[in-house]
């Protein structure tokens, strides 16, 4: 049997990869003491533009539901900004709810016609968040910006960009 390296070396090794989306990969094909700390740093940040990628994103979840637990940023945008967007940015609440350690929700470039969709359940998934950025969006009722900043009540970084 060959010796083993303690995980804590493991784990300091790959964090110098940190950007090296390819040795990453590799990395957490290697062996089981790899994957995490190999993971940690793929998916840390997710970046999901528009519906298709939403939707695209959802069904990874689905498949790999284990995933969720390394996601602590997740950044939101819609490029068309359109009435249409609404049906999968009332999406966000619930893919908020999945993600177990997000930390940080950057939502870039929305149209919000009306938080009244979701389920005080839903909403209550941004509690945990500790940072929340608003960039060019946009709240068709003052109340949905006040909904999510009352049950937003762990945060403690909130920005608003135009």
């Amino acid at each position: 049997m060959a010796p083993r390296l303690p995980q804590e070396l493991i784990d300091h090794t790959i964090d110098h990869l940190w950007q090296d989306v390819q040795s990453l990969a590799a990395c957490s094909l290697t062996c089981h003491a790899f994957l995490d700390p190999a993971r940690t740093h793929l998916f840390h940040s997710q970046r999901l533009t528009g519906s298709k990628c939403f939707v695209r994103f959802e069904d990874f979840l689905a498949n790999s539901p284990e995933v969720s637990r390394y996601i602590r940023t997740l950044s939101v945008t819609e490029p068309m900004s359109t009435a249409y967007a609404q049906n999968w940015v009332n999406g966000i609440p619930d893919l908020v709810d999945r993600l177990e350690r997000l930390e940080t929700l950057e939502l870039v470039g929305l149209h919000y016609v009306s938080l009244q969709h979701c389920s005080p359940q839903m909403l209550s998934a941004f509690s945990k968040l500790s940072s929340l950025v608003f960039a060019d969006v946009y709240f068709d009722h003052f109340l949905d910006v006040q909904t999510i900043l009352t049950v937003a009540k762990n945060a403690t970084n909130l920005c608003f960009y135009r």
